[in-house]
């Protein structure tokens, strides 16, 4: 009702002013009134669309001027060049160094690091797929075994890569998808962290087995003696303490082949103990070094029933028992000798 008034309303003014002749009847008028109507509702729309766009535009620009902390430094006006850079940050597409520099020249500094984090964040994904690739080779995955991001095994890969170790639970897993080169790999991984323990190498601080460092560390753990190459290696690297219990393995080695062949020179090779801890090397030691016996070395032996080198402790002690007293007799002798003929003068 109201839309009929508002023409008729418009045909009586086009006729005051005139326009009316312009119409052979009222119904042709009429028309003309409508389709005027209709334009002036689309104009009035269209600028009312338009302020509600502008009115919109600067709500968007407020929520990412305060998203981005672009307040943070000054009070930013609409700034449509400031604006396209946000709006861009916020649809993920990339700023360019151009528009870096523009916003580090109007020091919008905490602006930058939140959209370099954005920009950061947004390509994490293609990132862990690359790192995800290289754990796949490094640890000895198969090509042919399809693996989707979220699997665990990537996890128990990252642990391993962050010096972790692996739990029962986990290594289950590995074997439940039949990975036999990646759970020997995991085995040589854990022995190379126990051997850097027990031969203080600790100072190699990556997990993952490297030779020749980790040949020498099984070599010395099952007690081989090293080449000369190796014994440099170490030196060269600054292995010193490793270097030390490489040198203690040395001397043990010459030791048991000294005991070896004083065992044999005194016709103790079916002693049971073979051992060069065993009291009995000392002592053969001792009796080729020409050298006394201690009190508590005889009762081992007497214990042992090894009298024969008892016998010859005692008949060495005897003998020097013998060459000092006649050495000290000869020598008081001589001293009364001496003094009988100051005496006699």
């Amino acid at each position: 009702m109201k839309r009929q008034q508002l023409v008729r309303r418009l045909v009586r003014s086009l006729v005051s002013l005139g326009e009316g002749d312009r119409f052979s009847n009222n119904r042709e008028a009429i028309t003309y009134g409508k389709v005027g109507f209709e334009t002036t509702s689309c104009i009035f729309l269209n600028n009312k669309l338009l302020m509600d766009n502008s009115e919109l535009q600067k709500r968007h620009f407020a929520a990412l001027s305060e998203k981005y902390r672009v307040g943070v430094y000054k009070s930013v006006g609409f700034d449509s060049f400031l604006y396209l850079i946000l709006r861009k940050a916020e649809l993920g597409i990339q700023i360019t160094s151009l528009e870096f520099q523009w916003l580090a020249e109007n020091r919008f500094f905490r602006t930058i690091e939140i959209i370099s984090l954005q920009q950061y964040q947004a390509k994490d994904f293609k990132r862990l797929e690359v790192e995800f690739l290289n754990l796949r080779l490094k640890y000895k995955i198969p090509e042919d075994l399809e693996l989707p991001i979220a699997s665990p095994v990537y996890s128990i890969l990252w642990k391993l890569e962050a010096g972790g170790f692996p739990t029962d639970s986990e290594l289950e897993l590995l074997n439940s998808h039949n990975l036999v080169a990646t759970n020997n790999l995991i085995r040589d991984i854990l022995n190379f962290s126990k051997l850097k323990i027990s031969y203080k190498a600790t100072k190699h601080l990556d997990h993952f087995p490297e030779e020749p460092l980790y040949s020498i560390l099984k070599q010395l753990d099952v007690r081989e003696p090293l080449s000369e190459f190796e014994a440099d290696w170490l030196l060269e690297h600054d292995f010193a303490e490793t270097l030390q219990i490489h040198s203690r393995q040395e001397d043990e080695r010459k030791a048991i082949v000294e005991f070896l062949d004083l065992r044999a020179k005194y016709h103790f090779d079916s002693f049971p103990d073979t051992s060069i801890s065993s009291p009995l090397y000392g002592i053969l030691k001792k009796i080729k070094e020409k050298q006394d016996l201690e009190n508590s070395e005889c009762e081992w032996l007497e214990q042992q029933k090894l009298t024969q080198l008892s016998a010859i402790d005692r008949n060495r002690k005897d003998i020097k028992l013998f060459k000092e007293l006649k050495a000290k007799y000869q020598a008081t002798r001589h001293k009364t000798a001496n003094s009988r003929m100051k005496c006699n003068a």
